[in-house]
């Protein structure tokens, strides 16, 4: 799926930040949890942005699952829909590319 999302990226969206080479952030704790919810082992650190180099807000919503139906031709659109910033949720995620200094760890 990550694939996908950097192939149309790549091709139709240049100018956003790479999902395989940023910092993912979220601006609410709670939302960071509802990721953190999804993954094993996940430590979640509240942090301050140093440097921004490009940093660009989606939904993260539109890359969290994939359906057994779904073809690579709706998986293309969806990340199409990603990359215009189609925000759906109010919590969506952060990619940054930059520099950040932790915090410290969020319980």
């Amino acid at each position: 799926m990550e694939l996908a999302w950097e192939t149309v990226r790549l091709r139709e969206f240049p100018q956003r930040p790479s999902r395989f080479d940023c910092l993912f952030l979220w601006p609410e704790a709670s939302a960071a949890r509802r990721f953190d919810s999804h993954r094993e082992a996940c430590e979640l650190y509240g942090v301050e942005i140093l440097e921004c180099a490009r940093a660009f807000a989606a939904d993260m919503n539109l890359i969290s699952y994939f359906e057994a139906s779904e073809s690579l031709a709706s998986m293309f659109e969806r990340a199409r829909r990603y990359w215009q910033a189609e925000r759906k949720d109010e919590h969506g995620e952060i990619l940054l590319e930059g520099t950040i200094r932790i915090q410290g760890a969020i319980s």
